[in-house]
């Protein structure tokens, strides 16, 4: 029987991570060595294999005369130096975890024993973090880089369906109902470049459309302040204009698709929500030409608030996001990625 007992079960980021392994076999057995490894993972749904492993620290302890008495209990301490890594985390669908994991080795190829017991990991706000699973200074062009090629790639989509639904009538003019049959390929392909390009067909209606927020870079607790300010170049009503705060878990997953020689993996990107708070700004609200209209939003981060964590195919992201409607003009959404750190 292995159990790990810790000093302390929450450790700050810097700090020491401490305890003891007590062995008590059930039976006489022999060993030659116990590893004892701490390290992190992220953890998909409650799955018990880790599927990225970080910051491994490893220690072995040699157990006395090679063997373990039944009986007889063996305690080990140990005593790692946690780096000041991503925060514990235990979410909807996957968990960032800090472990401390002991191992009997045996010498057999299937006979070593192990056990593990998870601690909880505060960072220190005052401490350099370092780079693995941490928000990274790249972190807005990261998000500006994801979003362009995922509206690039439905652009290109609605346009070969425009343009090839516009090949066809040209080509197949003299043939009865061609028109019919490759019109609606027109129509959505059209419909699906204009709502991409929706961003800077709305904003040519306007002589002035800006968001400006006082901070990207926040922790729990603090206060995050947005201001739009909206000027039309001639009368409009503002149907409708809002911010939303929300934070999500994105997460890629791994599918197997195909049989016999001819299976392949493939990714797909999922999200979930894991918080959300919406502020409404202005409602029906008649501009004249020119006229300037400012409002202000605050929102106030829970104390309890995820971290913003960034792996390559897990990540916890925050958003601001700013829409308008205004009439018969396509929705004008602007996008700000938060920088949540402690």
């Amino acid at each position: 029987m292995i159990e790990i007992q810790f000093a302390q079960s929450t450790v700050s980021g810097g700090g020491l991570v401490s305890g003891q392994v007590v062995l008590t076999p059930h039976q006489t057995q022999t060993a030659k060595t116990l590893q004892i490894e701490m390290f992190w993972g992220v953890f998909e749904n409650k799955s018990p294999v880790a599927l990225r492993q970080n910051s491994r620290q490893s220690i072995a302890a040699e157990i006395p005369s090679g063997q373990l008495v039944a009986g007889r209990t063996y305690q080990f301490p140990f005593e790692f130096r946690v780096p000041n890594g991503p925060a514990s985390y235990a979410g909807q669908y996957f968990d960032v975890t800090w472990r401390v994991q002991a191992r009997v080795k045996t010498g057999k190829l299937f006979g070593n024993e192990k056990h593990h017991a998870s601690f909880t990991l505060v960072p220190d706000p005052t401490i350099t973090p370092y780079l693995a699973g941490q928000s990274k200074p790249r972190l807005a062009t990261y998000w500006t880089h994801l979003n362009g090629i995922e509206r690039f790639g439905k652009i290109a989509f609605g346009s070969v369906l425009a343009f090839g639904g516009i090949l066809c009538m040209l080509a197949l003019s003299d043939v009865p109902l061609t028109f019919v049959v490759a019109l609606p390929f027109v129509l959505i392909g059209t419909g699906i470049i204009a709502w991409q390009l929706r961003h800077w067909i709305a904003r040519i209606f306007f002589a002035e459309l800006s968001v400006e927020v006082n901070e990207t870079t926040i922790a729990p607790g603090d206060t995050v302040h947005v201001s739009v300010t909206v000027s039309p170049w001639w009368p409009r009503t503002v149907a409708q204009m809002t911010v939303n705060l929300v934070a999500f878990e994105r997460y890629e997953r791994a599918r197997l698709m195909g049989t016999g020689s001819d299976r392949k993996q493939s990714r797909h990107i999922e999200r979930t929500l894991i918080y959300e708070d919406s502020i409404l700004l202005s409602q029906d609200r008649q501009l004249t030409g020119f006229e300037r209209l400012t409002e202000v939003a605050s929102f106030s981060l829970p104390q309890d608030s995820a971290l913003t964590f960034l792996t390559d195919t897990n990540q916890i992201l925050w958003q601001l996001t700013v829409t308008l409607n205004s009439g018969r003009l396509p929705r004008w959404v602007k996008e700000i990625v938060l920088d949540v750190k402690p």
